[in-house]
């Protein structure tokens, strides 16, 4: 949902009907949250959100480190296949300085069912990793969710 894509730090766009009130959007968001209002003119490179490929695509974010709780990757899981999937499970393989693998990892996102054009959001925490996670790849496992 919108407050956890806030607090997860994501970039979040809103598309608005013409005479939406964007300040009620505003308004419901909590006030620490810092945000800033770009029109739909300002990103003339979104013209079609169809473009996007379809498959189910998982994109790594923000990574952090700090000594006491170790490294940590959050990231997103946008279901663009055509159908509702279930049983999401996000998996990354941690590089090392000479692009070796030295780590693989795995998480459930949340929510881990999604209907098309659905999004999650997932955290990998790695505890005993020494610095903050830049040479990685992630990938996503599920399956088609045929009750609905």
């Amino acid at each position: 949902d919108l407050q956890t894509a806030l607090n997860l730090g994501f970039h979040v766009f809103l598309l608005l009907e013409p005479g939406f009130r964007e300040q009620e959007v505003l308004d419901s968001l909590e006030k620490e949250n810092s945000y800033e209002i770009h029109h739909l003119e300002a990103f003339p490179e979104i013209e079609n959100f169809q473009k996007l490929p379809r498959q189910v695509i998982v994109k790594g974010g923000s990574s952090t480190y700090s000594e006491r709780e170790g490294a940590q990757l959050r990231g997103i899981v946008i279901n663009n296949i055509g159908h509702p999937i279930r049983d999401l499970r996000v998996q990354v393989v941690i590089m090392d300085d000479k692009g070796i693998p030295a780590l693989s990892a795995g998480t459930v996102p949340e929510p881990s069912r999604l209907q098309q054009g659905g999004i999650s959001s997932f955290v990998f925490k790695v505890s005993d990793y020494p610095r903050k996670i830049s040479d990685y790849h992630v990938y996503a496992n599920w399956k088609f969710d045929e009750s609905q």
